[in-house]
């Protein structure tokens, strides 16, 4: 859930239920889960616990609506 809680358009993210997300590093993508454990936002795969790999880390949050398909794109490198 994503709401609009103010005439700003400021958002109430929901960091807590989980979702779908696409995972990107060592050049590839990956459409996987995430889950909210302990505070920390996990990536799933459907076997088990994805990890990050070593470096920074960037999260974007996408509102439900339009929803990560229609939001994001990617394009192979030319």
């Amino acid at each position: 859930n994503h709401r609009v809680v103010d005439d700003d358009g400021r958002r109430e993210i929901d960091l807590s239920s989980g979702g779908h997300a696409i995972l990107l590093q060592k050049g590839l993508v990956q459409h996987i889960k995430w889950e909210n454990k302990d505070g920390r936002i996990v990536p799933k795969l459907a076997d088990g616990q994805a990890g990050f790999v070593p470096g920074r880390t960037w999260i974007h949050i996408i509102p439900q609506d339009p929803g990560i398909v229609e939001a994001v794109t990617i394009a192979e490198a030319e």
